[in-house]
């Protein structure tokens, strides 16, 4: 598997900076994706034991070890001695560029009767606006820009109906579910046989909503004996689309205890995605429990330095530091991995930048949308007015 690129492995020039003042408020934020699992299994499960020796994402360098160099005493705004590591660009030589996925000039009222929203609303809209379901399958809605985009076929269309939904009862379209969008709906327009999707969506609309970093008890999960205390969601875990191979590898269990949905975390997500033959699960079972065991994002609150890996930005990108788990879920597997390089710790508290909610959002977003501009034109507006508890400096 080549997109899970490697973590980088240059020796320690600097060391992550301690908090400054504008960062020692602590703030809250809705769960992220890159909050880690909370274990309290029953005596089946038992937490995880921690990243496997000298792990490295399938292809990459193994991460250093997670004792930290001598600590160097921060100073404020200080360069780091790391040296510079080049960015790759972010089309790889040899490659094409990416082709934009959208033949429709939206917006623009559509023949199917309404002006499809700009965006797919995969997490709910807070707008009045009209919705597409199958009669066979009332609750499970499409947004307007995926009906438009996607399943709106002279053989299908007549077969959904509009319905118009008020913003306080709006849902989240199911049609960006990979085994959905990419497997189910390019066989039926093949086939012309719609049976397979309807099946498919009458099954996922019977599933609970997946919980995210939200502990829930008395659920069942899908959990693998070779990985030690992962829990996956079965609306994930159907959605995802999973190679009949590497399905066969889990088995759905009712826990009575709080568990939290590991396919919610990017890095994990990517890694399954990636995982199609029996000879690349070892490679998935590994970087499943590294992840597992790292600790959450601090978000808006500080953690000591030592004891883990920081990366921070090279020369050229606005200056920020990230911890851990977000350089795994946001950055490693794409052309930007390089754009940061790994410090030590010591002593003192210190934060994740994207800890900034606005910072989170645009992340989960790149990811979303396969486009890391997104992210830097984010970070060049937080890190060039930063936000503290007395306002926005110099406005």
């Amino acid at each position: 598997m080549n997109s899970v690129s490697s973590l980088q492995d240059s020796p320690a020039g600097g060391d992550a900076r301690q908090v400054p003042p504008q960062h020692r408020q602590g703030s809250t934020h809705p769960p992220g994706l890159t909050q880690t699992p909370t274990y309290d299994l029953d005596t089946d499960f038992e937490p995880p034991p921690g990243p496997p020796p000298n792990w490295t994402p399938p292809g990459g360098k193994p991460l250093r070890s997670l004792e930290p160099p001598a600590p160097i005493s921060p100073q404020a705004g200080e360069p780091s001695q790391t040296p510079n590591l080049k960015p790759r660009d972010a089309v790889p030589q040899g490659q094409s560029p990416r082709k934009p996925s959208v033949s429709w000039k939206f917006p623009k009222p559509h023949p199917c009767g309404v002006t499809p929203l700009a965006e797919c609303a995969a997490g709910g809209i807070n707008l009045d606006v009209d919705w597409f379901h199958h009669p066979a399958v009332p609750s499970l809605y499409i947004c307007s820009r995926c009906y438009a985009e996607h399943v709106y076929d002279p053989r299908f269309h007549e077969s959904f109906e509009k319905v118009h939904i008020k913003a306080a009862e709006s849902p989240c379209c199911s049609f960006p579910s990979r085994r959905l969008k990419e497997q189910l709906w390019p066989a039926a327009l093949s086939s012309g046989d719609l049976a397979p999707v309807l099946e498919y969506m009458k099954m996922r609309a019977a599933l609970p909503p997946c919980p995210a970093a939200t502990s829930v008890e008395g659920r069942s999960w899908y959990v693998s004996t070779d990985i030690q205390g992962s829990t996956m969601c079965p609306a994930c875990f159907e959605d995802a689309g999973i190679d009949p191979v590497i399905r066969e590898k889990f088995t759905l269990q009712t826990i009575p205890n709080g568990c939290t949905c590991d396919l919610a975390c990017t890095f994990i997500d990517r890694l399954l995605k990636e995982t199609k033959k029996i000879e690349e699960w070892k490679n998935f079972v590994e970087g499943v429990s590294a992840r597992i065991s790292m600790p959450a994002c601090p978000k808006g609150g500080k953690r000591k330095a030592q004891g883990l890996p920081w990366y921070q930005t090279n020369e050229g990108r606005p200056s920020m530091q990230i911890c851990v788990a977000c350089y795994l879920d946001y950055f490693v597997g794409t052309p930007d991995a390089q754009v940061f390089h790994q410090v030590g710790g010591g002593d003192y508290d210190t934060h994740c930048d994207i800890g900034n909610s606005y910072l989170e959002i645009a992340a989960n977003t790149s990811v979303w949308k396969d486009d890391q501009k997104i992210f830097w034109k984010a970070a060049q507006v937080v890190r060039s007015q930063p936000c503290t508890t007395e306002g926005i400096q110099g406005k």
